[in-house]
């Protein structure tokens, strides 16, 4: 079975890889911030970066060759975008999502350290970073050879971490408070002919939408663009009738909701449901007094 690991771990594994001279992948969906990690990387470690977006790029955009008409001869003329010594990260953004003949010049990089006459010392890093075939993403395979050169790792989006970055970073407090509330929400995987669905990235949008926002209307008409429909339902419904209440506190501190109004109370077990199935068997068991108060408040 394969491991997911939060942000921190994440971050915290690809430096020791590309310390140890090996090419780190990181793999997951849409929207949690894998590129995020590879400009945190260069600047804590003080690399220059270089984001190269694979499917952008083919063979001839790294050098090309140029006739020299004195000599008779090709020359082949770097184009220096990519540093050939370092400290330096070459950050390989979406390489799944590149053609074939993309992945070429990408594979050489990677497995000799050069591309054509472009050698790369070996203070240069690299990270690559890439969606899924589960994500809806539209990818490519990427041959074997190129795979086994690299070091895999499969990030999956942390609520607990985000909450801490998202305070830092003033994320509207209702979407937090909902996200507390309803922790299944956070990040969802893309579903076949829905546009918008909820990632720690289109939370981020919707919150810088939310503090300019002057009428409900508008809210749920951004909630709906940016996290879905059936998300932004769910958000609705929070702001009326759950902003004031923490789950939280129901089941850890046993503060029963005096409210009794039936759409209220069908809100509160959507969001107490939501809290027991994200923290699990061991939570359920260390508050099940808490739960059996507010099952029997019922």
């Amino acid at each position: 079975m394969e491991r997911f690991l939060t942000f921190k771990e994440t971050k915290k594994v690809v430096k020791t890889i590309i310390k140890s001279g090996r090419v780190p992948f990181i793999w997951g969906p849409p929207g949690i911030g894998k590129s995020t990690i590879g400009r945190d990387i260069a600047t804590e470690m003080n690399l220059a970066l270089y984001p190269l977006d694979a499917p952008l790029f083919q063979s001839i955009d790294y050098q090309a060759p140029v006739p020299n008409h004195e000599t008779k001869r090709v020359e082949i003329y770097k184009n220096g975008f990519l540093p050939e010594k370092g400290p330096a990260l070459i950050l390989i953004e979406d390489l799944p999502h590149a053609k074939p003949y993309q992945q070429i010049p990408i594979m050489q990089m990677v497995l000799d350290r050069r591309i054509g006459y472009m050698n790369f010392a070996d203070d240069v890093y690299f990270i690559a970073t890439g969606n899924r075939e589960e994500d809806l993403a539209g990818t490519n395979p990427l041959p074997s050879p190129l795979l086994n050169r690299m070091i895999h790792i499969n990030m999956a989006a942390d609520f607990d971490e985000w909450e801490v970055w998202a305070k830092s970073e003033e994320i509207h407090e209702d979407i937090i408070g909902f996200l507390k509330a309803f922790p299944a929400e956070f990040s969802k995987l893309p579903e076949e002919g829905k546009k918008a669905f909820p990632t720690p990235r289109s939370w981020h949008m919707f919150s810088d939408c939310l503090k300019n926002i002057s009428s409900e209307d508008e809210v749920r008409v951004l909630a709906e663009g940016t996290v879905g429909g059936a998300t932004a339902g769910m958000f609705m419904a929070y702001r009326k009738y759950l902003k004031e209440i923490d789950p939280v506190d129901i089941i850890e501190r046993e503060k029963i909701p005096i409210e009794n109004a039936r759409d209220k109370m069908f809100a509160t077990i959507q969001s107490v449901t939501g809290l027991l199935k994200k923290k699990g068997e061991k939570y359920i068991k260390q508050y099940k007094d808490g739960i059996t108060k507010f099952f029997s408040w019922l």
